[in-house]
């Protein structure tokens, strides 16, 4: 397992057949790392690059807002970037395909700010994380 600066576990999300290691710097997920079931070690599959949030610092709002890219690495020979699409409170709304410019997910918010998940016919399965 990966383990973080302090060695403690990093947090994680499992099925039966893969499981995804996360990566944060406080508040910002930097990276995932998957392994398939019985196939260690695991291997960069996200990277994600942040710039300043809603405040104007790298993560006094919490990192809101302060996406700027995600490295899809989980073909090597294939990388895919995306760049995220923000409303005005720095939720992020889509992920743009940054070669081709099209639509890669969307996003939609309850008024309590629970998401919902939809993905175009070709998009990938992004992580959705619900407690921003």
């Amino acid at each position: 397992p990966l383990h973080s600066w302090n060695d403690n576990l990093l947090p994680h999300i499992e099925n039966s057949s893969k499981r995804l290691e996360l990566s944060y710097d406080n508040w910002n997920l930097v990276a995932t790392f998957s392994e398939l079931s019985g196939s260690p070690p695991p291997r960069l599959s996200d990277s994600y690059l942040h710039g300043e949030d809603l405040s104007g610092s790298l993560q006094n709002a919490g990192g809101v807002g302060g996406l700027l890219a995600v490295s899809d690495l989980s073909d090597p020979s294939d990388p895919s970037y995306h760049l995220p699409a923000y409303d005005g409170n720095g939720n992020i709304m889509a992920y743009v395909d940054a070669s081709t410019g099209a639509k890669a997910a969307e996003y939609e918010y309850s008024p309590s700010g629970v998401g919902k998940h939809r993905v175009p016919a070709e998009g990938r399965q992004w992580i959705l994380l619900e407690n921003r």
